[in-house]
């Protein structure tokens, strides 16, 4: 009987395990769907992502709380959290990820993430110190990416300019976090009166098919640019648009905001021009 009972209890700790396993996986694939609503624009349908993977997640660990894949449920629950900007819950299941650790993967990771939510909630030197462990000791990838994304914007605050933005250099490397950190460039531009920088992330915007999505911040930004530094100045940060490989709408919304600048710069002609080559569909 107790060959059998050893048997029985095996193959229950055996399937608990898989069960445990299939949550975690499902968990991480809906965090990827949820990630490529983001990228997309789609944000409502990428906090409904990111809620489904919180209550897989924390509903494979609550099973299991001591098991094999505890740390991990926890990182991906603390990311998940860190996505809808609900800090205080991303804090918690991060610093237990990092103290249950099995792995210095898996501790780094959920450093690099604690020195996300420090940086976003707005303690910038903290969350920088955390970043500066995180990515010392972790290997280039995306994860890492998005740490150099979230220190840049420590660094750019604290008023080093230079690391600042030879971070954003290294997280548009990456091609999921190349539109963020372009994004991340021309704002950044704006506050610290740096005209250049914010050509070049504009140029890079414009130059990526996905930042078709993001066309209204687009607009925003070159009119947060006229107030700073005039109409025209502004205009000519969105002259890429009239190649950029966008979806018509988007495409055609960016380049009308440009002929508005153009009138407002006094360009009435080249305004006009711009007009009916957008009307003509060209």
């Amino acid at each position: 009987m107790r060959s059998v009972g050893a048997a029985v209890a095996g193959a229950f700790l055996l399937l608990t395990g898989c069960v445990y396993y299939n949550a975690l996986y499902n968990a991480e694939r809906l965090f990827e769907e949820g990630e490529r609503h983001r990228r997309a624009g789609r944000d409502s349908l990428a906090a409904a992502c990111y809620a489904q993977v919180i209550q897989k997640a924390a509903g494979g660990y609550r099973r299991e709380p001591e098991g094999e894949w505890a740390d991990d449920a926890l990182l991906l629950m603390g990311r998940a959290y860190l996505r809808r900007g609900e800090f205080r819950e991303a804090r918690a299941s991060l610093e237990a990820a990092a103290e249950r650790a099995g792995s210095e993967t898996v501790r780094l990771q959920a450093l690099l993430h604690l020195g996300g939510v420090d940086v976003l909630s707005g303690d910038r030197v903290q969350g920088a110190n955390l970043l500066n462990l995180a990515l010392g000791g972790l290997p280039s990838g995306h994860l890492t990416a998005e740490g150099h994304l979230w220190r840049a914007d420590a660094l750019l605050e604290a008023g080093e300019p230079d690391v600042g933005w030879w971070d954003l250099d290294q997280a548009g490397a990456d091609a999921r976090l190349r539109m963020d950190a372009a994004l991340t460039r021309v704002a950044w531009a704006l506050r610290l009166d740096a005209p250049e920088r914010a050509q070049e992330g504009m140029r890079r915007l414009l130059g990526l098919a996905e930042a078709a999505a993001r066309s209204d911040t687009v607009v925003a930004l070159s009119r947060a640019a006229a107030r700073r530094w005039g109409p025209a100045q502004a205009a000519a940060l969105l002259q890429g648009s009239d190649t950029a490989r966008w979806e018509p709408s988007a495409r055609g919304r960016v380049r009308l905001a440009r002929a508005s600048l153009l009138r407002e710069a006094g360009d009435t002609a080249g305004a006009e021009s711009l007009v009916r080559r957008v009307a003509g569909g060209f």
